[in-house]
């Protein structure tokens, strides 16, 4: 992911692509043009993002959603 430096602000995004090494941080246009071109560090951050992927998808996150709309709906018709 490209992403503008949003550093000294809170920024969820970029803490957490960047916490994971799968992102590009730039200032100026000009650093992004640089940083596009190591392709060392391009490299390195689409192996991270393939080692997270599985975490990026909606599937992995469907049992524990299932789950807390069973409860939610549990609790809801406990209190009626």
């Amino acid at each position: 992911m490209i992403l503008n430096n949003n550093e000294g602000n809170i920024c969820a995004q970029q803490s957490y692509v960047c916490g994971r090494g799968m992102g590009l941080v730039y200032n100026r246009i000009d650093d992004l043009i640089e940083l596009l071109k190591d392709k060392k560090q391009l490299s390195f951050i689409a192996g991270n993002v393939m080692f997270e992927r599985v975490k990026l998808t909606f599937d992995s996150h469907v049992s524990v959603l299932t789950d807390f709309f069973r409860k939610t709906i549990g609790y809801a018709h406990s209190t009626r």
